[in-house]
């Protein structure tokens, strides 16, 4: 048994933290996930001030479902105290900024500011309204009233789920998608660099702009703008592969040989084979055998063969015994006997004594033959 850690791909039903791991996660600082639950913010911990929502689900996302015609629904904060909440300043006199919702509007008559931060005494300070199918997303708004903003028509459809991705990377580079497909917006005003100083209440579904009607099952904020290549790779994963991943136990042993190759499969190379001494070459492919002409050369010995894979050797050389005026037919694999002049030194003589044949064998065997 062994633990294996893949990214999760369905809503968590538990309390999951951000994988910081995942460089998608960098400049994340606020996340909410229905599944995990309305009642707290993911990387604080903190419970919202303020809860006017019920369970439900929206497709296969857990949501919470806000339709109460008030100004405070769902919020983290205090518009009368700035600092009552470290969620009140997270984009405060930020340049760029990244928002995605996973939502489902009951009714295309439904206009509500779905998420952002904003007080009605001192005016927006970034938002998404859901404008019935349109959008409109102030992706700033700074301290002198001026606005960075981009509007949206015919996007969005009553009880379906969308996701809804946003980044501003500063000035007029943005990136909007929408169920992973890039959608272009209408720029409406240029002016603002940054977002309000003095930020207030975090708040999602209020009734500013109209009541709500809506299915909230994600809402994250980055205070950083995501690359374009980023918010396509966040868009075409499951937005709860930003969570830690869950171990798993998978029975099975990590020792043994190797897997085979998968069933079905023919496995074709083609590769160049050297034999050590030999001017060849060869194509091998899977289930051959291969089949090499060499020249072989032979110790002390002036000849040369052709050679197939499997086949026994077999030479015919002529060989030099030192001392001795012989010479002899060699082959592979043969006991060599011979009949020699006499060896400066031994005790035999030229018709083959005893002795002679032990120097006999013992010439063969120091050749190897």
């Amino acid at each position: 048994m062994f633990l294996i850690r893949p990214p999760l791909a369905q809503q968590p039903q538990f309390a999951a933290q951000i994988d910081r791991s995942n460089p998608l996660t960098r400049g994340l600082v606020f996340a909410v996930d229905a599944g995990i639950g309305a009642q707290r913010e993911i990387i604080t911990d903190l419970a919202p001030t303020v809860f006017n929502g019920s369970p439900s689900t929206a497709g296969p996302y857990r949501s919470v479902y806000v339709n109460a015609a008030a100004a405070d629904n769902w919020q983290w904060g205090d518009n009368a105290n700035a600092t009552s909440s470290p969620l009140n300043g997270i984009l405060s006199g930020a340049t760029q900024s990244t928002v995605e919702l996973v939502f489902r509007t009951r009714s295309t008559a439904t206009t509500p500011h779905a998420f952002g931060q904003w007080n009605l005494s001192s005016g927006n300070h970034w938002l998404v309204q859901i404008n019935g199918t349109g959008l409109v997303w102030v992706a700033a708004e700074d301290d002198a009233a001026n606005r960075r903003r981009w509007d949206g028509s015919g996007l969005f459809t009553a009880n379906r789920v969308h996701r809804l991705i946003l980044s501003w990377r500063g000035g007029s580079d943005y990136t909007a998608i929408l169920d992973g497909s890039r959608r272009v917006l209408t720029a409406v005003n240029t002016a603002a660099t940054s977002i309000r100083t003095n930020v207030f209440a975090l708040r999602i579904a209020s009734n500013t702009g109209g009541t709500p009607d809506l299915d909230i099952g994600v809402a994250r904020v980055w205070n950083r703008g995501l690359s374009e290549a980023e918010c396509f790779a966040l868009a075409s994963r499951h937005p709860a592969a930003l969570y830690q991943p869950m171990a798993r136990r998978v029975w099975g042993s990590l020792s043994g040989p190797p897997p085979s190759v998968v069933n079905g499969q023919t496995l074709t190379a083609t590769a160049t084979v050297s034999v050590v001494g030999a001017a060849s070459t060869d194509a091998v492919v899977a289930g051959q055998v291969i089949t090499a002409t060499a020249t072989v050369a032979v110790a002390g010995v002036a000849t040369t063969d052709t050679v197939v894979s499997g086949q026994t050797l077999t030479a015919t050389a002529t060989m030099s015994v030192v001392g001795a005026a012989l010479v002899d037919a060699v082959v592979a694999g043969r006991l060599l006997v011979a009949t020699a002049l006499a060896i400066p030194g031994s005790a035999f003589d030229a018709s083959g004594s005893a002795g002679a044949r032990r120097t006999r064998m013992h010439l063969g065997v120091g050749l190897g033959l």
